[in-house]
């Protein structure tokens, strides 16, 4: 039942997103605060913004989970997330 949850909030979030041209990150989440969200993909650390981001997706997030980030434009550090969507925990 949860896989397929999940399965559904990822074909509206990739839905909704591609008409926004938006960019996704798969990573594991090393630290967190109420406006920021460190992540590690492909062993780079990448620091987002959350202050603006849809979370409602990613309710209950902590360390060690796996998380998508989308986002507009090209990386750059501390840059606005533009919607989070929690995968579950990592371990």
């Amino acid at each position: 039942m949860r896989k397929l949850f999940i399965s559904g909030i990822m074909i509206v979030s990739l839905a909704t997103c591609s008409t926004d041209n938006c960019n996704e990150l798969k990573g594991v989440v090393i630290d967190a605060t109420m406006n920021t969200v460190t992540i590690v993909s492909d062993n780079d650390t990448l620091s987002f913004s959350t202050l603006n981001a849809d979370r409602t997706y990613s309710k209950g997030m902590a360390l060690d989970d796996s998380l998508i980030i989308y986002y507009k434009g090209t990386y750059k550090s501390g840059m606005e997330a533009s919607k989070l969507v929690l995968l579950g925990n990592h371990k």
